[in-house]
């Protein structure tokens, strides 16, 4: 058995007239609010045939938080900037059952019962991630791992049969944008009394007699803007392109037999997570890092320098300031000795790292 699926995902939803397609709910929930504060207790909505708790506390510039056993819902108690008025978290619970693109569509199609203007999505987080009862790890594989994260742990949990504590896994990277747990899952969710997984795994031929072990990444916006992922749908349109680059570019599990790690071989377990569905020809997502400043902070800077200049020497339009910049910009090189093209490469190695 071999399952792959999006185990966690959260996105905001982007919509026009925020304020006015929201007025009557954003005042029931202020309502709903108070009373959970006051009577420390969740109150209950229902919203377009779902009921809900309102929690008693939002989140970080979020005002409400609504929970059901499916989703949560974040909403802003006026627009921001840079933040989408809605936040949303599909539960594991729900994307297991569903399947994670079923249950997104189902979500998608209860939020379009407010009629709203809607605007697509910008994700923030996803888990994607491979069960399997074909093989085991062991607590020696973490010398194996050729990572690019510089951070590994080893795990113990408690073992419910023998009271005492037992391996389960590993965590590799911090977390921020990017880190994979490797884990037993099966010990997992008899410890967690999660045991509707195992109603999932039967359904795809699981063994019973075998431990069920779970390689799962968790990617925060940071890292899949570098994917250019910027909506739910991009990633589920590329996600088999990220899988190509996490498990054959960030990670890898080898064979450690040569004293030059790159030709060393990758060990078969790994090869059977990489080409989990026999597809052997995808080819890694490119990533594309900004590593120092951002582009809408560098078009900000430029754009203000530009204003003051015009100011300055009193430029009749913004065509008049662009002119007087690309002149001196040409003398600046030619007294350098240097091209436009050369400078720019020598940019793109200090702003940019191409396929990493």
């Amino acid at each position: 058995m071999k399952i792959r699926a999006i185990d966690t995902l959260e996105f905001g939803i982007e919509v026009d007239d925020y304020i006015k397609k929201f007025e009557d709910l954003l005042i029931e929930l202020a309502k709903l609010k108070k009373e959970s504060q006051d009577t420390n207790q969740n109150q209950l909505i229902r919203i377009n045939g779902v009921n809900f708790d309102v929690a008693k506390s939002g989140a970080p510039f979020y005002t409400y938080r609504l929970e059901c056993k499916d989703f949560f819902l974040y909403f802003q108690e006026k627009p921001m900037k840079n933040n989408p008025p809605i936040r949303v978290k599909l539960l594991s619970s729900f994307l297991w059952s569903y399947g994670y693109k079923e249950a997104y569509s189902y979500f998608i199609k209860w939020i379009n019962e407010f009629n709203i203007s809607f605007n697509g999505t910008k994700i923030s987080r996803v888990d994607i991630c491979l069960d399997t009862d074909e093989f085991t790890f062991k607590e020696k594989d973490i010398k194996q791992f050729i990572t690019r994260a510089k951070h590994k742990n080893i795990h113990y949990a408690d073992d419910i049969y023998f009271n005492g504590k037992i391996f389960s896994g590993f965590t590799i990277g911090k977390g921020k944008p990017l880190l994979v747990r490797i884990y037993d899952k099966y010990l997992e969710i008899n410890n967690s009394q999660k045991l509707w997984f195992k109603e999932i795994w039967k359904l795809n031929n699981w063994n019973k007699d075998k431990a069920v072990w779970r390689v799962e990444f968790q990617l925060r916006r940071s890292l899949l803007k570098e994917f250019k992922i910027n909506s739910v749908e991009d990633l589920l349109i590329n996600e088999d392109q990220i899988w190509a680059y996490l498990t054959k570019k960030w990670i890898m599990l080898k064979e450690l037999n040569d004293t030059n790690i790159s030709r060393c071989k990758i060990d078969k377990r790994w090869e059977k997570i990489q080409n989990y569905n026999n597809k052997t020809d995808i080819h890694p997502i490119i990533r594309k890092k900004i590593k120092e400043g951002n582009v809408i902070g560098l078009l900000d800077q430029s754009s203000g320098l530009a204003i003051s200049l015009g100011a300055i020497y009193n430029h009749k339009d913004l065509d008049e300031t662009f002119n007087a910049i690309k002149i001196y910009t040409k003398i600046k090189l030619q007294k350098k000795e240097t091209s436009f093209q050369e400078e720019k490469e020598k940019r793109k190695l200090k702003y940019l790292s191409i396929d990493y």
